[in-house]
């Protein structure tokens, strides 16, 4: 996926925030479908069907991310959706050990959906990024009149507890050199990648912050892993030669599975 400048290509609309009475056309939902890799089964826009998909659709605005960008979303008063890339989520309380990624199909803060005061977190794109911007007003509307989007809401933010259980439980854990293996490893399994292994949008500072290791241990595992060969390191970008050896650090952490 794209990580530059130049990221996933938008129909030539200016309005980011559509109200009901500005609804888009057939073609925009059409476009959406078309254009977009296929949302994951697991995620909110995975777990609708067309119908419902395209029922969103026709109120959502759209917000280009630039990887590495940045986005506050403070008392918002429109949810964002991820439509393609990776973002991270972190709150503006509690920093960056509380760090969560949010893939394609992915409402950034779900748990803020009924919320009237908005959200409270920042987003930064790991790789550029195409958003939807809903209403969140709108939302809430279409859960009371959709079992069926309220069923694909309450599945993915299933899906997003998963997540932060296995990460609190496994990842967080042994000393500092497992933690750092077991996140890098972690991050593989959740992006995907096949036998190309590279952790894109990540510093080695990232790393460290997200399972409260200090920089000066997360440097001794980095330079004693690009020694051995596993891994090198470039600006924000961490490629994995060998994924079994990597996996060999990690101990019994299990395998995760979306």
């Amino acid at each position: 996926m794209d990580t530059g400048s130049s990221g996933p290509r938008i129909p030539r609309q200016r309005r980011t925030s559509p109200d009901a009475t500005d609804l888009r056309p057939q073609w925009f939902h059409d476009y959406l479908r078309d254009r977009l890799p296929p949302f994951p089964e697991h995620s909110f826009l995975g777990a609708l069907g067309d119908a419902s998909a395209q029922r969103i659709s026709r109120y959502l605005g759209l917000h280009y991310m630039a990887s590495g960008a940045t986005l506050e979303i403070a008392r918002s008063g429109a949810l964002y959706l991820v439509l393609d890339g990776v973002v991270r989520e972190t709150p503006l309380i509690g920093g960056a050990a509380h760090t969560t990624l949010r893939l394609p199909g992915d409402i950034v803060e779900s748990s803020t959906v009924f919320d009237a005061q908005g959200g409270s977190v920042a987003m930064r794109g790991v790789r550029a990024s195409l958003l939807g911007v809903l209403p969140r007003q709108i939302l809430r509307r279409l859960l009371a009149e959709s079992p069926t989007i309220l069923s694909a809401l309450a599945h993915s933010m299933a899906q997003r507890e998963k997540a932060e259980v296995f990460f609190n439980v496994h990842v967080r854990c042994g000393p500092t050199g497992m933690r750092i293996a077991r996140y890098l490893v972690f991050l593989t399994d959740l992006l995907g990648g096949g036998q190309d292994r590279q952790v894109l949008g990540f510093s080695q500072r990232d790393i460290a912050q997200a399972v409260g290791a200090g920089r000066a241990s997360a440097e001794a595992f980095f330079r004693e892993q690009r020694d051995a060969g596993v891994l090198t390191t470039r600006y924000r970008t961490i490629h994995i030669h060998q994924m079994p050896a990597l996996r060999a650090l990690v101990g019994d952490m299990p395998i995760w599975r979306n």
